[in-house]
């Protein structure tokens, strides 16, 4: 190496000058930035190219997640790596300050690997239906060890493009790229982020209070894919449900109940929130609440009414923590919502779509490396909603219910879901009807020993009917404090009317944006529609399942396959793929209407058109197939 002149030496020049470790550092920051946004961009390729909670999202939205996230990884990469400058500035460690450089080096490294190792795994489960999921024993060290050879020599890269090399005052062509580049994905990222903030301000709104004149605790208890023809409640000649037909006495009982949605996703965030799957567009995974969606729902209600809220359900399959339902729960399948630190910090600094998108490739990345590493198994979510291996058994939400009840001083508000009748078998369906009563009353019977019976609302119902259809009659039983607005309603109802009806009760206006009404104000309309939506599935396994045909999911209606509408005992349907038209009697109606009552085929099906028009949707490509 060339001697140093004094000029030379006093300005810093040289491997261990001023300059050097000063473009040594801004090297590194430069590499830290690219390989965090090729993270991002690489995940959100994945994204994007695959139905997921992008699907529906502008294009602008779309484009801004990747660049707002490669920013929030750099607020959380750049303290650590000014920490480690500092640091090795100081003059009793400057001698030493490559050490710092190489710890530095770690975070650009880590990126690059994970990068790597998330997209061989994505690309062998998607192709060769194999990856980090699927291993056990010592395939998961062969995993491990692999990330760890991927991680030494992208950290070896790093530190040969970054810390061996001193840096001059001069850029040449590449690093000037580098940073032309870097720059600019900084400032349209600033920019985007400012966007994205004002149209989330835009559209949020806060849960509506009100003066409530009672806290009664809530319950609401259903278990998957109930028809009410199947429960001796509703007349089946097998007695499948003793305790609720003893219940029903002192309850509000609807004969003609109908769900909303004939999957659980859809079903359970059109009860949150008050309104169709067609308004919010949440029907199927990975569908999300988004904008004022997922601030708009009476668990929020009820939470700033001073509620402590828990849901139990099945993770990937009924969880609320996949809806992006706002400020919703404190506890979620026996785990704190609010303990999901990143996620909270996300939300609490950047948009709302680019947060969720953060927070679930976290989550992705996480639970590949504790599973490799042996910490903690990785989840199969198909695995876990198919056959039924979910974290909570039913017999372990039945005694959550109950320590809950006897531990939770605040008003409580319970969501349980219970999923014996969904993977039931046809003969084993009734016995898993039987089981459900029996929970049911074990309870009950126990609230009623620790003096809370008539201190809780309790709600019975389900998602949907059997084998996915929301054109059958479901069980809707809710019993009030004291055995109070105890009945029969025999007009149609809806699930949406379940979240008026408990605001009713506490003494909170329902508000607008609830598409449903309580059922304290009497009988519903006769003939009031209501409209329910079904996804573009199609049967694998030998019709066992279900998952979306990807063929079908396209403009203008993407996952929503047939809209229905109950009116009376009709219902009728558009297939929006097929561009057909159905009509049908639904079996067992107790209480048929005269048919000069019901709206004429034309008239129904202009009432379906109607409906996905306000919500939003282009109906050009159904007018034509209207009846003449």
């Amino acid at each position: 190496m060339p001697r140093l002149s004094p000029g030379e030496i006093k300005r810093g020049v040289g491997p261990d000058g001023w300059n050097s470790k000063l473009f040594t550092w801004a090297g590194l920051l430069i590499w830290t930035i690219l390989a965090g946004y090729f993270y991002v961009f690489m995940e959100w390729l994945f994204y994007v190219t695959k139905p997921s909670f992008m699907s529906l999202l502008p294009l602008e939205t779309k484009v801004s997640i990747p660049l707002i996230s490669g920013l929030a990884l750099l607020e959380t990469s750049l303290p650590f790596l000014f920490v480690l400058a500092c640091i090795s500035l100081i003059p009793w460690w400057s001698q030493r300050w490559r050490v710092f450089v190489w710890i530095g080096s770690l975070l650009p490294a880590f990126l690059l690997a994970a990068t790597i190792l998330m997209l061989i795994d994505h690309f062998t489960y998607t192709v060769l239906r194999f990856g980090i999921v699927t291993t056990q024993g010592t395939q998961r060290g062969i995993y491990g060890l692999m990330f760890l050879c991927i991680f030494v020599g992208c950290f070896w890269w790093v530190v040969q493009k970054v810390a061996s090399q001193p840096r001059q005052a001069r850029l040449d062509f590449a690093q000037k790229a580098q940073v032309t580049f870097c720059s600019a994905a900084l400032v349209f990222s600033l920019i985007l982020m400012n966007r994205q903030y004002q149209l989330d301000g835009a559209s949020q709104r806060i849960p509506v209070t009100g003066a409530m004149v009672q806290s009664p605790n809530i319950l609401l208890l259903g278990s998957d894919a109930l028809h009410a023809d199947r429960l001796s409640l509703y007349g089946y000649q097998r007695d499948t449900t003793p305790f609720l037909k003893t219940l029903a006495r002192d309850a509000l009982l609807s004969k003609n109940n109908f769900t909303n949605a004939s999957i659980s996703a859809g079903s359970f965030a059109s009860i949150f929130t008050g309104k169709l799957p067609t308004t919010t567009r949440v029907l199927f995974p990975p569908d999300i609440l988004r904008g004022a969606d997922a601030f708009e729902h009476f668990p929020g209600i009820l939470k700033n009414e001073g509620y402590f809220n828990a849901a139990l359900g099945v993770d990937w399959y009924a969880d609320i923590t996949q809806y992006d339902l706002h400020d919703g729960f404190s506890l979620a399948n026996g785990r704190s919502v609010e303990a999901n630190s990143l996620d909270a910090l996300a939300r609490r600094h950047f948009p709302d779509d680019a947060a969720y998108f953060l927070s679930e490739i976290a989550s992705e990345l996480s639970d590949r490396l504790l599973h490799i590493s042996y910490v903690r198994a990785m989840p199969n979510r198909y695995v876990e909603v198919t056959e039924g291996s979910h974290d909570l058994s039913d017999r372990e939400k039945v005694d959550q219910i109950i320590s809950l009840f006897r531990n939770v001083q605040q008003p409580l508000f319970i969501q349980a879901y219970l999923m014996g009748t969904h993977l039931a078998g046809p003969d084993q369906y009734d016995d898993a009807i039987q089981t459900f009563d029996e929970y049911v009353r074990e309870i009950t019977q126990d609230l009623a020993r620790t003096g809370k019976l008539d201190q809780t609302l309790i709600i019975i119902y389900t998602d949907h009917g059997r084998e996915n259809v929301s054109n059958v009659r479901t069980p809707l039983l809710i019993r009030f404090p004291d055995g109070e607005h105890a009945g029969i309603i025999t007009h149609n109802t809806q699930n949406l009317d379940i979240a008026p009806t408990i605001l009713d009760y506490l003494g909170i206006a329902p508000p607008d944006w609830m598409a449903g009404q309580s059922l304290l104000m009497g009988e519903p309309p006769a003939t009031r529609p209501i409209f329910s939506a079904y996804p573009n599935f199609r049967a694998v396994n030998n019709e066992e399942n279900l998952e979306l045909d990807l063929s079908k999911i396209k403009p203008p209606f993407y996952q929503f396959g047939i809209i229905g509408m109950v009116i009376c005992q009709r219902w009728y349907a558009v297939d929006t793929t097929a561009l057909t038209w159905q009509i049908e009697t639904i079996p067992g109606y107790p209480t048929p209407c005269e048919d000069n009552v019901l709206p004429s085929d034309r008239q129904a099906q202009q009432m379906l058109l109607d409906q996905l028009r306000a919500d939003g949707f282009d109906v050009s490509s159904l007018k034509a197939t209207l009846d003449p």
